[in-house]
Protein backbone atom coordinates (compact mmCIF):
# COMPACT_ATOMS: atom_id res chain seq x y z
CA UNK A 1 0.00 0.00 0.00
CA UNK A 2 2.51 2.42 1.18
CA UNK A 3 5.27 1.03 -2.17
CA UNK A 4 2.11 2.53 -4.40
CA UNK A 5 1.64 5.76 -2.80
CA UNK A 6 5.44 6.27 -2.94
CA UNK A 7 5.41 5.72 -6.30
CA UNK A 8 2.66 7.91 -6.83
CA UNK A 9 4.96 10.54 -5.22
CA UNK A 10 7.86 10.44 -6.89
CA UNK A 11 6.42 10.54 -10.23
CA UNK A 12 4.74 13.85 -9.09
CA UNK A 13 8.08 15.31 -7.78
CA UNK A 14 9.37 14.42 -11.03
CA UNK A 15 6.47 15.74 -12.96
CA UNK A 16 4.43 17.95 -10.84
CA UNK A 17 0.79 18.77 -12.21
CA UNK A 18 -2.45 18.71 -10.55
CA UNK A 19 -3.32 15.05 -12.61
CA UNK A 20 -0.16 13.33 -10.53
CA UNK A 21 -0.87 15.61 -7.36
CA UNK A 22 -3.11 12.64 -5.55
CA UNK A 23 -0.73 10.76 -3.56
CA UNK A 24 -1.21 11.86 0.05
CA UNK A 25 -2.39 9.35 3.10
CA UNK A 26 -5.18 10.44 5.66
CA UNK A 27 -3.08 12.39 8.61
CA UNK A 28 -5.12 10.49 10.92
CA UNK A 29 -7.77 7.14 10.64
CA UNK A 30 -10.51 9.11 11.17
CA UNK A 31 -13.65 10.64 9.73
CA UNK A 32 -13.96 14.20 7.92
CA UNK A 33 -16.87 16.25 9.57
CA UNK A 34 -15.83 19.40 7.90
CA UNK A 35 -14.82 19.97 4.16
CA UNK A 36 -12.73 22.43 2.02
CA UNK A 37 -14.81 25.26 1.35
CA UNK A 38 -12.63 27.18 -0.92
CA UNK A 39 -13.25 31.35 -0.53
CA UNK A 40 -14.18 33.73 -2.81
CA UNK A 41 -11.52 35.78 -2.53
CA UNK A 42 -7.88 35.06 -1.60
CA UNK A 43 -8.50 36.71 1.63
CA UNK A 44 -12.44 36.26 1.90
CA UNK A 45 -14.56 33.40 4.10
CA UNK A 46 -13.73 29.40 3.86
CA UNK A 47 -12.32 26.70 5.34
CA UNK A 48 -8.58 26.07 3.46
CA UNK A 49 -8.60 22.48 4.73
CA UNK A 50 -10.27 19.55 6.18
CA UNK A 51 -11.52 18.79 9.92
CA UNK A 52 -11.03 15.57 11.10
CA UNK A 53 -13.34 14.37 14.31
CA UNK A 54 -10.69 12.87 16.64
CA UNK A 55 -9.85 12.76 20.43
CA UNK A 56 -7.32 15.21 22.52
CA UNK A 57 -4.04 13.23 21.99
CA UNK A 58 -4.41 11.48 18.61
CA UNK A 59 -1.18 10.67 16.78
CA UNK A 60 -0.91 12.70 13.75
CA UNK A 61 0.83 10.95 11.02
CA UNK A 62 2.64 12.87 7.30
CA UNK A 63 0.70 12.93 5.09
CA UNK A 64 3.74 11.97 2.75
CA UNK A 65 7.21 11.89 3.20
CA UNK A 66 9.31 15.36 2.85
CA UNK A 67 11.18 18.17 4.79
CA UNK A 68 9.66 20.02 7.57
CA UNK A 69 9.42 23.15 6.77
CA UNK A 70 7.95 24.95 10.05
CA UNK A 71 7.19 22.80 13.40
CA UNK A 72 6.40 25.08 16.55
CA UNK A 73 3.89 27.82 17.46
CA UNK A 74 1.88 29.90 14.95
CA UNK A 75 -0.19 32.53 16.81
CA UNK A 76 -1.78 31.05 18.99
CA UNK A 77 -1.59 27.30 17.91
CA UNK A 78 0.81 24.36 17.05
CA UNK A 79 1.45 23.82 13.82
CA UNK A 80 3.61 21.91 11.71
CA UNK A 81 4.27 22.07 7.65
CA UNK A 82 5.81 19.74 5.53
CA UNK A 83 7.26 20.20 2.18
CA UNK A 84 6.97 17.38 -0.57
CA UNK A 85 8.24 18.83 -3.16
CA UNK A 86 6.87 19.95 -6.37
CA UNK A 87 5.15 23.18 -4.42
CA UNK A 88 3.12 20.52 -2.89
CA UNK A 89 2.79 21.43 1.32
CA UNK A 90 0.75 20.10 3.80
CA UNK A 91 -0.04 21.62 7.01
CA UNK A 92 -0.98 20.24 10.53
CA UNK A 93 -2.86 22.09 13.38
CA UNK A 94 -3.62 23.15 16.30
CA UNK A 95 -1.52 20.46 17.78
CA UNK A 96 -0.88 19.60 21.69
CA UNK A 97 2.32 18.29 20.96
CA UNK A 98 4.90 18.59 18.47
CA UNK A 99 7.75 15.54 17.78
CA UNK A 100 9.64 16.68 15.33
CA UNK A 101 11.64 19.97 14.65
CA UNK A 102 12.44 22.38 11.26
CA UNK A 103 14.67 20.60 9.12
CA UNK A 104 13.93 17.01 9.56
CA UNK A 105 13.37 14.92 7.22
CA UNK A 106 10.43 12.68 7.47
CA UNK A 107 9.00 9.98 5.66
CA UNK A 108 5.13 9.05 5.21
CA UNK A 109 4.01 7.80 7.98
CA UNK A 110 6.31 9.61 10.28
CA UNK A 111 4.78 10.83 13.66
CA UNK A 112 4.49 14.47 13.53
CA UNK A 113 2.77 14.68 17.04
CA UNK A 114 -0.82 14.45 18.91
CA UNK A 115 -3.39 16.04 17.72
CA UNK A 116 -5.05 19.04 19.77
CA UNK A 117 -8.21 21.07 18.77
CA UNK A 118 -9.37 21.93 15.10
CA UNK A 119 -10.61 25.22 16.20
CA UNK A 120 -11.00 26.49 19.53
CA UNK A 121 -13.09 24.56 22.12
CA UNK A 122 -13.33 21.44 19.37
CA UNK A 123 -11.41 18.38 19.96
CA UNK A 124 -9.84 17.22 16.49
CA UNK A 125 -7.88 17.96 13.52
CA UNK A 126 -7.42 20.67 11.13
CA UNK A 127 -5.61 19.41 7.82
CA UNK A 128 -4.28 21.86 4.91
CA UNK A 129 -3.34 20.91 1.75
CA UNK A 130 -1.07 23.59 -0.29
CA UNK A 131 0.15 23.54 -3.94
CA UNK A 132 1.94 26.44 -5.26
CA UNK A 133 1.42 28.65 -2.28
CA UNK A 134 -2.67 28.38 -2.50
CA UNK A 135 -4.81 26.34 -0.87
CA UNK A 136 -6.76 23.52 -2.27
CA UNK A 137 -8.76 20.57 -1.27
CA UNK A 138 -7.24 17.94 0.40
CA UNK A 139 -9.78 15.17 -0.86
CA UNK A 140 -8.15 15.57 -4.22
CA UNK A 141 -4.67 14.66 -3.46
CA UNK A 142 -5.39 11.81 -1.33
CA UNK A 143 -4.36 8.23 -2.95
CA UNK A 144 -7.42 5.96 -4.17
CA UNK A 145 -5.27 3.12 -2.11
CA UNK A 146 -4.97 4.90 0.61
CA UNK A 147 -8.35 6.53 1.75
CA UNK A 148 -11.12 3.76 1.49
CA UNK A 149 -12.41 4.60 5.19
CA UNK A 150 -10.40 7.91 5.51
CA UNK A 151 -13.75 10.10 4.31
CA UNK A 152 -17.12 9.43 5.33
CA UNK A 153 -20.20 10.11 7.42
CA UNK A 154 -19.63 10.76 10.46
CA UNK A 155 -21.22 9.11 13.89
CA UNK A 156 -22.59 10.61 16.24
CA UNK A 157 -20.13 11.48 19.33
CA UNK A 158 -22.99 11.82 21.78
CA UNK A 159 -25.48 8.87 21.83
CA UNK A 160 -29.31 9.35 23.05
CA UNK A 161 -30.82 7.08 25.20
CA UNK A 162 -32.13 4.18 24.07
CA UNK A 163 -35.52 5.03 26.08
CA UNK A 164 -35.84 8.44 23.99
CA UNK A 165 -38.26 8.14 21.18
CA UNK A 166 -37.30 7.65 17.93
CA UNK A 167 -38.54 11.06 17.11
CA UNK A 168 -36.76 13.02 19.78
CA UNK A 169 -33.74 10.89 19.24
CA UNK A 170 -33.38 12.11 15.21
CA UNK A 171 -33.63 15.28 16.88
CA UNK A 172 -30.01 15.05 18.22
CA UNK A 173 -28.19 14.11 15.05
CA UNK A 174 -26.86 16.42 12.60
CA UNK A 175 -27.85 16.48 8.66
CA UNK A 176 -26.06 14.38 6.78
CA UNK A 177 -24.28 12.45 9.75
CA UNK A 178 -25.40 8.48 10.04
CA UNK A 179 -25.45 6.84 13.22
CA UNK A 180 -23.34 2.43 13.83
CA UNK A 181 -24.75 0.92 16.66
CA UNK A 182 -22.65 -1.45 17.76
CA UNK A 183 -24.31 -5.65 18.17
CA UNK A 184 -24.77 -7.75 21.21
CA UNK A 185 -23.31 -11.29 20.85
CA UNK A 186 -20.19 -12.11 19.12
CA UNK A 187 -19.35 -15.99 19.94
CA UNK A 188 -19.06 -18.04 17.02
CA UNK A 189 -21.59 -20.75 17.13
CA UNK A 190 -20.19 -24.23 17.43
CA UNK A 191 -20.27 -25.40 13.65
CA UNK A 192 -17.64 -24.18 11.23
CA UNK A 193 -18.33 -20.96 10.09
CA UNK A 194 -18.76 -19.42 6.92
CA UNK A 195 -15.00 -17.90 6.07
CA UNK A 196 -15.58 -14.29 6.45
CA UNK A 197 -14.16 -12.94 2.89
CA UNK A 198 -12.64 -14.51 -0.04
CA UNK A 199 -9.26 -13.41 1.05
CA UNK A 200 -6.38 -15.49 2.09
CA UNK A 201 -4.72 -15.98 5.18
CA UNK A 202 -1.68 -16.61 7.00
CA UNK A 203 -1.33 -17.57 10.54
CA UNK A 204 2.03 -16.48 12.70
CA UNK A 205 2.66 -18.36 15.61
CA UNK A 206 4.57 -16.56 18.52
CA UNK A 207 7.58 -17.64 19.85
CA UNK A 208 8.38 -20.52 21.65
CA UNK A 209 6.25 -22.61 18.90
CA UNK A 210 7.33 -24.74 16.26
CA UNK A 211 6.28 -27.13 13.81
CA UNK A 212 8.48 -29.47 13.57
CA UNK A 213 8.52 -33.11 15.40
CA UNK A 214 5.17 -32.57 16.52
CA UNK A 215 2.93 -29.23 16.34
CA UNK A 216 3.42 -27.01 19.11
CA UNK A 217 1.67 -23.69 18.00
CA UNK A 218 -1.54 -22.45 18.84
CA UNK A 219 -2.20 -20.70 15.97
CA UNK A 220 -1.12 -22.69 13.78
CA UNK A 221 -4.32 -25.47 15.96
CA UNK A 222 -6.86 -22.95 16.31
CA UNK A 223 -6.17 -20.59 13.43
CA UNK A 224 -7.87 -19.96 10.41
CA UNK A 225 -9.53 -22.49 9.89
CA UNK A 226 -11.47 -22.21 12.64
CA UNK A 227 -12.48 -18.78 11.50
CA UNK A 228 -14.02 -20.51 8.34
CA UNK A 229 -10.98 -20.35 6.02
CA UNK A 230 -10.90 -22.83 3.62
CA UNK A 231 -7.29 -25.12 3.79
CA UNK A 232 -5.85 -23.88 -0.04
CA UNK A 233 -6.12 -20.67 1.52
CA UNK A 234 -4.51 -20.89 4.41
CA UNK A 235 -0.84 -20.42 4.49
CA UNK A 236 0.98 -21.11 7.69
CA UNK A 237 4.40 -18.87 8.20
CA UNK A 238 7.44 -20.60 9.31
CA UNK A 239 10.51 -19.53 11.12
CA UNK A 240 13.05 -21.12 8.96
CA UNK A 241 11.33 -19.83 5.86
CA UNK A 242 8.84 -20.80 2.97
CA UNK A 243 10.87 -23.87 1.05
CA UNK A 244 8.56 -26.57 2.01
CA UNK A 245 5.22 -27.61 0.71
CA UNK A 246 2.50 -25.07 1.40
CA UNK A 247 5.16 -22.86 1.41
CA UNK A 248 6.28 -24.05 4.86
CA UNK A 249 9.50 -25.00 6.38
CA UNK A 250 9.21 -27.17 9.75
CA UNK A 251 10.72 -24.54 12.38
CA UNK A 252 11.61 -25.63 15.95
CA UNK A 253 11.40 -23.39 18.82
CA UNK A 254 14.50 -22.33 19.03
CA UNK A 255 14.30 -20.69 15.30
CA UNK A 256 11.69 -18.36 17.14
CA UNK A 257 14.01 -16.77 19.47
CA UNK A 258 16.35 -14.77 16.76
CA UNK A 259 15.14 -11.10 15.47
CA UNK A 260 12.14 -10.19 14.55
CA UNK A 261 13.21 -8.18 11.92
CA UNK A 262 14.59 -10.91 10.43
CA UNK A 263 11.52 -13.16 10.90
CA UNK A 264 9.45 -9.97 9.45
CA UNK A 265 11.80 -10.50 5.94
CA UNK A 266 10.74 -14.22 6.08
CA UNK A 267 7.38 -12.66 5.91
CA UNK A 268 7.47 -10.70 2.93
CA UNK A 269 8.70 -13.66 0.94
CA UNK A 270 6.21 -15.96 1.74
CA UNK A 271 3.48 -12.62 1.05
CA UNK A 272 5.20 -12.72 -1.88
CA UNK A 273 5.15 -15.89 -2.66
CA UNK A 274 1.09 -15.92 -2.21
CA UNK A 275 0.82 -13.27 -4.26
CA UNK A 276 2.08 -15.84 -7.35
CA UNK A 277 -0.36 -18.14 -6.07
CA UNK A 278 -2.93 -15.62 -5.72
CA UNK A 279 -2.94 -12.97 -7.93
CA UNK A 280 -5.22 -10.13 -7.11
CA UNK A 281 -6.40 -11.79 -4.19
CA UNK A 282 -5.88 -9.68 -0.64
CA UNK A 283 -4.15 -11.22 2.08
CA UNK A 284 -5.38 -11.44 5.88
CA UNK A 285 -2.94 -11.75 8.61
CA UNK A 286 -3.74 -13.86 12.06
CA UNK A 287 -1.22 -13.33 14.57
CA UNK A 288 -0.68 -15.09 18.28
CA UNK A 289 1.43 -13.74 20.59
CA UNK A 290 5.35 -12.42 19.32
CA UNK A 291 3.61 -13.05 15.77
CA UNK A 292 1.44 -9.92 15.81
CA UNK A 293 4.74 -7.87 15.90
CA UNK A 294 6.38 -9.95 13.19
CA UNK A 295 3.33 -8.79 11.16
CA UNK A 296 3.74 -5.05 12.50
CA UNK A 297 7.42 -5.27 11.15
CA UNK A 298 6.62 -6.40 7.75
CA UNK A 299 3.74 -3.88 7.48
CA UNK A 300 5.88 -0.67 8.53
CA UNK A 301 8.96 -1.83 6.37
CA UNK A 302 6.03 -1.62 2.94
CA UNK A 303 7.59 1.78 2.51
CA UNK A 304 10.98 0.71 1.53
CA UNK A 305 10.23 -2.41 -0.71
CA UNK A 306 10.51 -0.56 -3.93
CA UNK A 307 9.96 -3.14 -7.09
CA UNK A 308 9.00 -6.27 -4.78
CA UNK A 309 5.26 -7.27 -5.47
CA UNK A 310 3.37 -8.16 -2.63
CA UNK A 311 -0.17 -9.09 -2.22
CA UNK A 312 -2.58 -5.66 0.00
CA UNK A 313 -2.71 -6.66 3.21
CA UNK A 314 -6.47 -5.98 4.21
CA UNK A 315 -6.93 -7.17 7.81
CA UNK A 316 -4.48 -7.87 10.61
CA UNK A 317 -5.89 -9.70 13.74
CA UNK A 318 -3.74 -10.20 16.79
CA UNK A 319 -4.35 -12.36 19.62
CA UNK A 320 -2.50 -11.39 23.06
CA UNK A 321 0.56 -9.60 21.08
CA UNK A 322 3.27 -7.67 22.99
CA UNK A 323 2.60 -4.53 21.26
CA UNK A 324 3.48 -2.82 24.44
CA UNK A 325 6.24 -5.13 25.53
CA UNK A 326 6.12 -8.23 27.59
CA UNK A 327 6.86 -7.99 31.64
CA UNK A 328 8.03 -11.26 31.29
CA UNK A 329 10.81 -10.44 29.29
CA UNK A 330 12.33 -8.09 31.99
CA UNK A 331 12.42 -11.10 34.62
CA UNK A 332 15.51 -12.65 33.23
CA UNK A 333 17.55 -9.40 32.51
CA UNK A 334 16.43 -8.48 36.78
CA UNK A 335 17.56 -12.08 37.84
CA UNK A 336 20.96 -11.34 36.67
CA UNK A 337 21.35 -7.69 37.59
CA UNK A 338 19.51 -7.48 41.07
CA UNK A 339 20.07 -10.58 42.47
CA UNK A 340 23.70 -12.97 43.82
CA UNK A 341 22.51 -16.07 42.50
CA UNK A 342 19.73 -15.31 39.29
CA UNK A 343 22.55 -15.41 36.91
CA UNK A 344 22.79 -19.25 37.67
CA UNK A 345 18.80 -19.86 37.31
CA UNK A 346 18.74 -17.91 33.60
CA UNK A 347 21.93 -20.23 32.66
CA UNK A 348 19.72 -23.11 33.40
CA UNK A 349 16.76 -21.90 31.35
CA UNK A 350 18.85 -20.63 28.87
CA UNK A 351 20.50 -24.01 28.51
CA UNK A 352 17.19 -25.68 28.87
CA UNK A 353 15.69 -23.52 25.82
CA UNK A 354 18.45 -24.64 23.29
CA UNK A 355 18.06 -27.87 23.88
CA UNK A 356 14.29 -28.05 23.13
CA UNK A 357 13.04 -26.91 26.22
CA UNK A 358 9.03 -24.96 26.83
CA UNK A 359 10.20 -21.80 27.75
CA UNK A 360 12.16 -19.06 25.69
CA UNK A 361 15.86 -18.25 25.82
CA UNK A 362 15.91 -15.07 28.31
CA UNK A 363 18.90 -14.42 26.55
CA UNK A 364 17.74 -14.37 23.38
CA UNK A 365 17.04 -11.46 20.91
CA UNK A 366 13.44 -11.78 20.36
CA UNK A 367 12.92 -11.46 23.97
CA UNK A 368 15.57 -8.25 24.51
CA UNK A 369 13.25 -6.65 22.00
CA UNK A 370 10.27 -7.58 23.64
CA UNK A 371 11.29 -5.58 26.70
CA UNK A 372 9.00 -3.02 27.73
CA UNK A 373 10.85 0.33 26.09
CA UNK A 374 12.94 -1.58 23.53
CA UNK A 375 14.61 0.17 21.05
CA UNK A 376 12.76 -1.92 18.96
CA UNK A 377 9.39 -1.44 20.43
CA UNK A 378 9.92 2.47 19.91
CA UNK A 379 11.28 2.30 16.46
CA UNK A 380 7.83 0.28 15.72
CA UNK A 381 6.03 2.59 17.55
CA UNK A 382 6.82 5.71 15.36
CA UNK A 383 5.67 3.44 12.48
CA UNK A 384 1.59 3.78 11.39
CA UNK A 385 0.21 0.64 9.01
CA UNK A 386 -2.89 1.65 8.72
CA UNK A 387 -2.55 2.09 5.08
CA UNK A 388 -5.89 0.72 4.08
CA UNK A 389 -4.94 -2.35 6.39
CA UNK A 390 -7.51 -2.79 9.62
CA UNK A 391 -6.30 -4.21 12.64
CA UNK A 392 -7.94 -5.50 15.71
CA UNK A 393 -5.69 -6.05 18.66
CA UNK A 394 -7.18 -9.10 20.85
CA UNK A 395 -6.53 -9.33 24.68
CA UNK A 396 -7.37 -11.64 27.78
CA UNK A 397 -6.78 -10.85 31.19
CA UNK A 398 -5.26 -14.14 32.65
CA UNK A 399 -2.65 -14.26 30.43
CA UNK A 400 0.55 -14.03 32.37
CA UNK A 401 2.47 -13.77 29.23
CA UNK A 402 1.18 -11.08 27.58
CA UNK A 403 -0.61 -9.43 29.80
CA UNK A 404 -4.24 -7.34 28.64
CA UNK A 405 -2.88 -3.37 29.07
CA UNK A 406 0.27 -4.52 26.84
CA UNK A 407 -1.73 -6.28 24.27
CA UNK A 408 -3.15 -2.78 23.59
CA UNK A 409 -2.52 -0.88 20.51
CA UNK A 410 -2.92 2.24 19.97
CA UNK A 411 -3.41 2.65 16.65
CA UNK A 412 -5.76 -0.63 16.55
CA UNK A 413 -9.45 -1.26 17.58
CA UNK A 414 -8.50 -3.18 21.18
CA UNK A 415 -10.83 -5.66 22.80
CA UNK A 416 -10.56 -7.41 25.82
CA UNK A 417 -12.35 -10.96 25.97
CA UNK A 418 -13.93 -12.74 29.12
CA UNK A 419 -11.42 -15.17 30.40
CA UNK A 420 -10.91 -18.00 28.78
CA UNK A 421 -8.79 -21.36 30.79
CA UNK A 422 -5.99 -21.64 33.01
CA UNK A 423 -3.33 -20.74 30.40
CA UNK A 424 -5.42 -17.32 29.11
CA UNK A 425 -2.02 -16.86 26.53
CA UNK A 426 -3.27 -20.30 24.67
CA UNK A 427 -6.94 -19.70 25.58
CA UNK A 428 -6.88 -16.59 23.63
CA UNK A 429 -6.77 -18.43 20.63
CA UNK A 430 -9.60 -20.79 21.03
CA UNK A 431 -11.89 -18.39 23.23
CA UNK A 432 -15.21 -18.64 20.94
CA UNK A 433 -15.42 -15.02 21.96
CA UNK A 434 -12.50 -13.98 20.52
CA UNK A 435 -13.31 -16.21 17.47
CA UNK A 436 -16.61 -14.60 17.32
CA UNK A 437 -14.52 -10.93 17.30
CA UNK A 438 -12.16 -11.48 14.41
CA UNK A 439 -14.78 -13.28 12.33
CA UNK A 440 -17.17 -10.23 12.18
CA UNK A 441 -13.99 -8.08 11.99
CA UNK A 442 -12.56 -9.97 8.84
CA UNK A 443 -16.09 -9.50 7.58
CA UNK A 444 -16.15 -6.09 8.42
CA UNK A 445 -19.62 -6.18 10.34
CA UNK A 446 -20.71 -3.81 12.89
CA UNK A 447 -18.88 -3.36 16.11
CA UNK A 448 -20.13 -5.56 19.18
CA UNK A 449 -20.49 -3.44 22.01
CA UNK A 450 -18.24 -3.47 24.98
CA UNK A 451 -18.51 -5.15 27.86
CA UNK A 452 -17.23 -5.29 31.28
CA UNK A 453 -13.76 -6.63 30.78
CA UNK A 454 -12.60 -4.17 28.20
CA UNK A 455 -12.60 -1.93 31.54
CA UNK A 456 -11.65 -4.41 33.81
CA UNK A 457 -9.00 -6.32 31.53
CA UNK A 458 -6.45 -3.70 31.28
CA UNK A 459 -6.59 -3.20 34.50
CA UNK A 460 -5.96 -7.12 36.00
CA UNK A 461 -3.30 -6.91 33.51
CA UNK A 462 -1.56 -4.09 34.82
CA UNK A 463 -1.73 -5.53 38.46
CA UNK A 464 0.13 -9.12 36.57
CA UNK A 465 2.30 -7.55 34.69
CA UNK A 466 3.77 -5.13 38.55
CA UNK A 467 3.94 -8.68 40.11
CA UNK A 468 6.10 -10.25 37.26
CA UNK A 469 8.01 -7.01 37.13
CA UNK A 470 8.97 -7.35 41.23
CA UNK A 471 8.88 -11.20 41.29
CA UNK A 472 13.02 -11.00 41.02
CA UNK A 473 12.35 -9.76 44.94
CA UNK A 474 11.11 -12.62 46.27
CA UNK A 475 14.71 -14.10 45.11
CA UNK A 476 16.30 -11.31 46.71
CA UNK A 477 14.29 -12.09 50.30
CA UNK A 478 15.71 -15.46 50.06
CA UNK A 479 18.82 -14.70 49.23
CA UNK A 480 19.12 -12.00 52.05
CA UNK A 481 17.35 -14.67 54.85
CA UNK A 482 19.88 -17.81 54.05
CA UNK A 483 22.70 -16.55 52.59
CA UNK A 484 23.04 -14.33 55.34
CA UNK A 485 23.16 -16.95 57.79
CA UNK A 486 25.72 -18.54 55.80
CA UNK A 487 27.83 -15.72 55.45
CA UNK A 488 27.53 -15.78 59.51
CA UNK A 489 28.60 -19.23 59.65
CA UNK A 490 31.44 -18.63 57.41
CA UNK A 491 32.62 -15.58 59.12
CA UNK A 492 32.28 -18.37 62.64
CA UNK A 493 33.98 -21.10 60.69
CA UNK A 494 36.87 -18.44 59.72
CA UNK A 495 37.86 -16.99 63.37
CA UNK A 496 37.10 -20.99 64.58
CA UNK A 497 39.57 -21.76 61.95
CA UNK A 498 42.24 -19.44 62.51
CA UNK A 499 41.92 -20.47 66.43
CA UNK A 500 42.43 -23.36 65.49
CA UNK A 501 45.51 -22.54 63.08
CA UNK A 502 47.30 -20.61 66.24
CA UNK A 503 47.00 -23.93 68.81
CA UNK A 504 48.49 -26.24 66.26
CA UNK A 505 51.68 -24.02 65.37
CA UNK A 506 52.56 -23.78 68.85
CA UNK A 507 52.00 -27.29 69.28
CA UNK A 508 54.05 -28.12 66.25
CA UNK A 509 56.17 -25.69 66.74
CA UNK A 510 57.03 -27.68 70.65
CA UNK A 511 57.40 -31.19 69.15
CA UNK A 512 59.83 -29.85 66.59
CA UNK A 513 61.75 -28.34 69.41
CA UNK A 514 61.89 -31.61 71.23
CA UNK A 515 63.37 -34.07 68.24
CA UNK A 516 65.98 -31.33 67.61
CA UNK A 517 66.75 -32.19 71.33
CA UNK A 518 66.70 -35.25 70.97
CA UNK A 519 69.10 -35.39 67.58
CA UNK A 520 71.12 -33.65 69.45
CA UNK A 521 71.26 -35.25 72.34
CA UNK A 522 70.83 -39.45 71.41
Amino acid sequence: MRFVSSVLAALFVLAPGPALALMLVPPVDAVAVRRFEAPATPWGPGHRGVDYDVPMGTLVRAAGAGTVAFAGPAGNVRAVTIAHGGGLETTYSSLSEITVSTGQNVGEGTWLGRSGAAHPGKPGLHFGVKLHDDYVDPAGHFARVAVTDAIRLAPLVWQPPRQMPEAFRSAFRDPGTEERLCRDGVALPEETPVAPNENVAVAIAGIGSSTEDGMSADMHEHGPEELGYQAERIFPFSYRGSEGPRLHTPYRARDTFGDIDAAAEELADLLAKVGRLHPGRSVDLIAHSMGGLVARRFLASIADRHGERLPHVEHLVTFSAPHQGASLATVGESLEDKTLTGGLLVDGVSAWAARGGPVPDPRSTAIAQMQPGSGFLEDLARESISYGTRVLALAIPNDLVVTADRAAWEEASTRVVPPAGLNGHSGIVTSDVAQGLAHAFLRDAAPSCEGRWDLWGPRVGKGIGFAEEQSYRGLVAVEQAYLGRALKLGRLAQRIGGRAGWVAEKVAGKLVHRAAVRGLNP
